[in-house]
């Protein structure tokens, strides 16, 4: 049995028995309220009843009047009204002020069902309230605006969520009431373009995304990323458009500060015998120059996006990653030290790095520098060296006579056996 407390509005015992026995008899357990004057009504409206079943006319009082107070409450309360006759014209007033449904009290047969009905309507629109409630607070938080639009020049507003605000300085109402279309504030220089490359995906059927320029309300100059696609109709028509504008503008800039980077990096480093690297935050490859590409082996293509650590840096090094992490944080332990990297043929170099950050303009970090010298062959050589020097040392320790060496100079003794 599902519980249901009821408000009944009507004065007749007889009949409020009746309808509490077709309720009933649709397995519900009711708790019901009857009232009969609007002063009534209106103080059992405060006990929140799940429903409210009325008769159209009461001595004192009638159903349309009982529909009216609950709509002046801002209540959503299920409402069926019911009387010994109903014309067409009544019916129609009753659905149209927010009546659930209407019965006549000669035909209560439906009664279970109305009442089922009318509990389920409202559950639908509980969840689809909340529904609504979750996407306004998740477009709320989005970094940026979700839009429907017409397919003009103007991009006429449709829909257009408060982030456009913050992106482009001007009330989101503005654009709402059409007081301020989006086309408007695109960078003329780039209008042109974003159109044709919108008109070129839709002609596909394809979405579209594009970078650009808009002009904010202060006259500042911002960079915005899109996502969006079109609406079509049956006929292939388009209707609509939907999508997504973000802030570019710092993406944009930390962009051009590595290019710019880049390019400094390529003209002092391209054609010294040093390795020298780029790397974004993610630690892919941004720039090496051909010292780098003659060691290892590899050509450019090939290099340039790679991810470092899969390519390059030999499985059994497994600090790298943290090493790299402690850069990116500006620890002064990643600025200078040596490790092996791996060549395409899988040969092992052994490299003295120089480190040092990338920053955007703002000062954020968007990568780091590498400046490497390889040092295989000048270790290998030490080492020999050194292993020479320990044995001509073993043979000098165990020569079976006293022997010594003398500085030439001030005739010191520099080693004894």
């Amino acid at each position: 049995m599902t519980p249901l407390r009821l408000l009944l509005v009507e004065d007749r015992q007889s009949d409020a028995e009746l309808l509490l026995e077709h309720v009933r008899g649709a397995a519900f357990e009711v708790q019901a309220r009857t009232v009969e004057t609007e002063a009534d009504y209106l103080a059992a409206l405060d006990s929140a009843p799940d429903l409210i079943l009325s008769d159209y006319r009461l001595p004192q009082f009638d159903g349309l009047r009982a529909l009216e107070l609950r709509n002046a409450r801002g209540l959503d309360i299920p409402f069926i009204l019911v009387s010994v006759t109903m014309g067409e014209d009544l019916a129609v007033e009753a659905i149209r002020c927010g009546a659930d449904d209407y019965l006549l009290k000669d035909r209560l047969s439906r009664l279970g069902t109305a009442v089922t009905q009318a509990l389920a309507r409202k559950r639908a629109q509980e969840t689809l309230r909340e529904r609504d409630r979750q996407l306004s607070t998740m477009i709320s938080n989005l970094p940026g605006l979700v839009y429907r639009c017409r397919n003009d020049t103007d991009y006429t507003t449709e829909f257009i969520s408060e982030g456009v605000a913050e992106l482009t300085g001007h009330p989101a109402e503005e654009f709402r009431q059409l007081i301020r279309h989006y086309g408007k504030t695109i960078h003329a220089d780039d209008q042109e373009r974003v159109w044709t490359e919108i008109q070129a995906a839709l002609l596909e059927h394809k979405r579209f995304e594009l970078t650009y320029r808009i002009i904010t309300a202060t006259g500042a100059e911002k960079w915005v990323w899109e996502k969006g696609h079109g609406i079509y109709d049956t006929s292939g028509q388009v209707q609509a458009l939907e999508g997504f504008i973000g802030d570019f503008t710092e993406r944009k800039q930390a962009e051009q500060a590595r290019r710019e980077a880049e390019r400094r990096f390529s003209d002092m480093l391209d054609n010294v015998r040093l390795i020298s690297l780029m790397f974004d935050r993610d630690a892919r490859i941004c720039y090496c120059n051909e010292h780098f590409l003659q060691l290892t082996g590899w050509v450019k293509a090939e290099v340039i996006d790679a991810d470092w650590f899969s390519l390059f840096v030999p499985p059994d090094n497994v600090d790298a990653k943290q090493m790299f992490a402690e850069l990116l944080a500006n620890s002064p332990s990643a600025w200078h030290y040596e490790s092996e990297i791996l060549t395409r043929a899988g040969e092992r170099r052994l490299i003295r790095w120089n480190n040092t950050l990338l920053r955007s303009p703002s000062g954020t970090v968007i990568g780091a520098a590498s400046i490497g010298e390889d040092t295989t062959e000048h270790t290998k050589i030490e080492r020999e060296i050194q292993s020479t020097r320990n044995f001509l040392a073993s043979i000098f320790d165990n020569i079976p006579s006293s022997v010594f060496v003398k500085d030439a100079q001030d005739l010191k003794f520099v080693r004894a056996n």
